[in-house]
C-alpha cells in the first residue's frame, strides 16, 4: 500500500471527522511560505504566536541540584514543523491527553493546542524554564481561550504523575541514556496498567530503550524536513531531523505505518557525523 493511500485510509476511517477539519484549517490557515522572514536565531512561531521560545540554553546555566542535573543536555527549541508531523501522525487525538516530558519553554505545549487534546501538560525540572514556559501557556491562553489550556509542573519527569487514558507523550531527546532508559520503563509501567500510551522521541537518540521496552512496538519512524523559514531560524546546518513514534500494547491497536521500523539517520548539527538506529531485533 503506498504511503499517500494509507495516509488517506486513515485519515478518513481512523479517526473522527471534527478531528480531521480541526487539521485541514490549521493547515489552511498557517500563513503563506512568502511571508517576511523571521531575525536569524528567532523561530516563526514565536512571532506568530508572541511567544519566547527561541534561543539555546547550556545544562550548566540550568542546573538545580537534582541528582538528574548530570543528564540533561541543555535547553534547544524543537522545531514546530516535526512537531505538528509527528502529532498529526497519531490517530484519535481529541480522545488523548499530551504531555511534554521536559517541556523547556512550552514551544510544543503551544502547537498542541491546535489539535483537540482533552489535557495538554508540560513537565520541566528547571525552575527557570518553568516560568518562561508558563508565561507563554498565560500568552497562548489569552490569546486563544477556545483552545485547550496548557498546564505546567515544575519536576523530575520520571517522577511525574501522567495523565491516565489514552496518551501521547513527546519528548526532544530531554536527556542522556540513563535517564532515557528510566523514563521508557516509566512510560512502560504507565502503559501496563492498561493505558494507552504513544510515545513521539523526537532526534530519538536513546531509541533503543523503547524498542526493547516490554508492551511497545515501532508505530512510525521518518526523517522530517524542516520548513523553508525554520532552516533559517535554527542557523543548525541540517535540514531534517528523525522522529520515532512507538505504540503501547493497551487497545485500541493502531496498524504501524508502513517502514516504521526502518533505521534512521540521527544528525546531529547539519554536517555532522549520523549515527545508525536499527530497529529492536
Amino acid at each position: 500500500m503506498s504511503k499517500l493511500i494509507y495516509s488517506l485510509r486513515r485519515t478518513l476511517f481512523s479517526q473522527p471527522l471534527g478531528m480531521t477539519v480541526r487539521i485541514l484549517k490549521h493547515k489552511l490557515s498557517r500563513k503563506p511560505a512568502t511571508q517576511a522572514a523571521p531575525p536569524p536565531g528567532i523561530l516563526p512561531i514565536d512571532i506568530l504566536y508572541g511567544l519566547d521560545t527561541s534561543g539555546r540554553i547550556s545544562a550548566s546555566v540550568l542546573r538545580t541540584g537534582s541528582s538528574a542535573d548530570i543528564h540533561s543536555y541543555g535547553y534547544g527549541a524543537s522545531l514546530p514543523s516535526i512537531i505538528r508531523k509527528a502529532i498529526e501522525t497519531c490517530p484519535n487525538l481529541d480522545q488523548a491527553s499530551f504531555v511534554d516530558l521536559g517541556c523547556g519553554k512550552g514551544l510544543p505545549l503551544a502547537v498542541a493546542t491546535e489539535y483537540p487534546f482533552r489535557r495538554i501538560l508540560g513537565v520541566e525540572l528547571s525552575p527557570a524554564l518553568c516560568v518562561t514556559a508558563r508565561e507563554n501557556a498565560r500568552r497562548m491562553a489569552e490569546r486563544f481561550p477556545e483552545r485547550t489550556r496548557i498546564e505546567v509542573v515544575e519536576g523530575d519527569m520520571i517522577a511525574a504523575e501522567l495523565p491516565s487514558g489514552y496518551l501521547v507523550a513527546y519528548m526532544y531527546n530531554p536527556a542522556y541514556p540513563p535517564l532515557i532508559s528510566r523514563l521508557a520503563k516509566r512510560l512502560a509501567e504507565h502503559q501496563a496498567r492498561g493505558n494507552k500510551v504513544m510515545v513521539i522521541y523526537y532526534n530519538p537518540a536513546g531509541a533503543k530503550f523503547f524498542d526493547r521496552a516490554e508492551g511497545f512496538e515501532r508505530y512510525f519512524a521518518e526523517h522530517v524536513p524542516f520548513e523553508p523559514e525554520e532552516i533559517a531560524a535554527t542557523q543548525l546546518g541540517n535540514v531534517a531531523d528523525s522522529v520515532v513514534i512507538w505504540q503501547s500494547a493497551a487497545d485500541p491497536h493502531f496498524a504501524p505505518q508502513p517502514a516504521a521500523d526502518r533505521p534512521v539517520d540521527l544528525v546531529a548539527g547539519g554536517a555532522a557525523a549520523k549515527v545508525r538506529m536499527e530497529a529492536a531485533a
